[in-house]
């Protein structure tokens, strides 16, 4: 006799469902955060609750942009502002693998070109230049016009 499996409808289903990926994300990155898996939980909810709400967010620009790392967001923002099509990132930006590699890919379809007149830095590497060179800064980093 073959066991009936739950609808999608029952909150079995959706643990069930949960621990699975939650304990695939833990094989494949060693460690699953509280965090990760309450937002996964709502998000799953909400989804088997509201399907056009899911296909809504998929069409939403920005959507998913809350897992860059701040200083993405920062670039992310200042491009959009100034409609800025292709953009420089200072050495200690480039410096983090992790940082540079989520801001060029976060920031597609704008491109990363070194020498590109539109350059980010942190407000740290930025304390030197005088704050006529500054064009804009948001959470950390810096926009300067290289001429």
């Amino acid at each position: 006799m073959p066991i009936p499996l739950p609808s999608s409808r029952d909150p079995s289903w959706r643990v069930l469902l949960a621990l699975t990926v939650g304990l695939g994300l833990t094989a494949w990155f060693g460690t699953l955060s509280r965090e990760i898996a309450v937002h996964l939980d709502t998000v799953w909810r909400d989804s088997a609750s509201h399907p056009e709400r899911t296909f809504a967010m998929l069409l939403t620009p920005g959507t998913g942009e809350f897992v860059l790392p701040p200083e993405s967001r920062g670039v992310l923002r200042l491009l959009r502002t100034y409609d800025i099509a292709s953009f420089d990132l200072s050495p200690a930006l480039m410096g983090n693998e992790f940082v540079a590699q989520r801001t060029i890919e976060g920031t597609w379809p704008r491109r990363y070109e070194p020498g590109a007149r539109a350059y980010f830095m942190t407000t740290e590497e930025a304390v030197a230049l005088p704050a006529t060179t500054r064009r804009a800064e948001y959470h950390g980093i810096v926009l300067i016009r290289r001429d």
